[in-house]
């Protein structure tokens, strides 16, 4: 069992990390501006930069917010991770179920994010548990007059995942990396926008998101693993296992957006009730992140039971 000298060594050093991913993060930002800088001298470009001016505004007030939450300390990062439990369970209740169903949701959500932040043992059986009801979601069909369908679905996602990705944030040895997980997933979903704005020709995912074409993700991935390669050996990391975390979010994060695309389409919406204007809901902003930061989270989880 670690002596308390060594926790707060492991707290300083994750604080450091955390530390050195704002700077990493503040970098990033700075080259996206440019990237729209250099858009704004090209007539091409022109329309695109000014469509996006802001929706870059709206992710440096998300990305000052976030950063604020994981300096700020565990009472802080908790605070944060309960509120937006609670707001994506609100939003995914609302789409889905309807307004007075929503804030059931809101509170169960908020309370399944709490037993995973303080409690070990709870997060394994949150693990446990999404684990089996996402088999019996693709697994078995379901009856059309099913009660429990939509109840298992807003389970699969985003309940559960959030408070897998609330645990993770709070774990301070996994915490450096579920911010990582954030900023790829920034980087990736930017490029990909800007990609397929510029070169996009064939859609994706035609029925879930059709604003999602091939030439911007695969234009979105190159710059994703072209960065991550750069600032890691810039950082003295093995590039190549940075480049598979890349990988990695990077699929989870494409699931976490599909399934709130899904989630929007089968309600009959295009946005979740909207928290920051050009981003809408918090579903809206931290989709993917939920996706990537719980599967960090329950392989973390996995990996220590082993």
């Amino acid at each position: 069992m670690a002596s308390e000298p060594d926790r707060a060594q492991g707290r300083e050093m994750s604080g450091l990390q955390v530390g050195q991913l704002a700077w990493v993060a503040a970098a990033l930002l700075c080259c996206g501006l440019m990237v729209l800088g250099g858009l704004m001298l090209t007539p091409r470009g022109r329309p695109l930069a000014k469509s996006l001016a802001g929706s870059a505004g709206s992710l440096v007030l998300t990305m000052g917010i976030l950063f604020a939450a994981f300096l700020g300390g565990t009472w802080v990062l908790g605070a944060f991770f309960l509120a937006l439990a609670v707001r994506v369970g609100f939003e995914a209740g609302k789409v889905r179920l309807g307004e007075e169903a929503s804030k059931v949701l809101a509170l169960g959500a908020g309370g399944i994010a709490l037993i995973a932040m303080i409690s070990p043992i709870g997060a394994i059986a949150l693990s446990g548990l999404w684990m089996v009801l996402f088999g019996r979601l693709i697994g078995l069909s379901w009856s059309a007059e099913s009660r429990f369908q939509p109840y298992v679905e807003l389970a699969v996602y985003p309940v559960l995942p959030v408070a897998l990705l609330a645990h993770g944030a709070l774990d301070e040895g996994l915490r450096p990396i579920i911010l990582v997980a954030y900023i790829l997933i920034e980087t990736f979903d930017s490029y990909a926008l800007v990609f397929g704005k510029l070169f996009g020709r064939h859609k994706a995912f035609p029925q879930l998101s059709p604003r999602k074409t091939v030439e911007g993700l695969f234009g979105g991935a190159v710059i994703l693993v072209l960065t991550v390669v750069l600032v890691s050996t810039a950082m003295s990391l093995p590039p190549v296992g940075a480049a598979g975390l890349a990988a990695l979010v990077g699929i989870l994060g494409l699931a976490g957006d599909l399934s709130a695309s899904r989630l929007k389409r089968v309600g009959g919406v295009k946005d979740f009730p909207v928290v920051l204007g050009h981003q809408g809901g918090a579903l809206d902003i931290f989709d993917s992140w939920i996706a990537a930061g719980a599967g960090l989270s329950l392989l973390s989880i996995l990996f220590v039971l082993s």
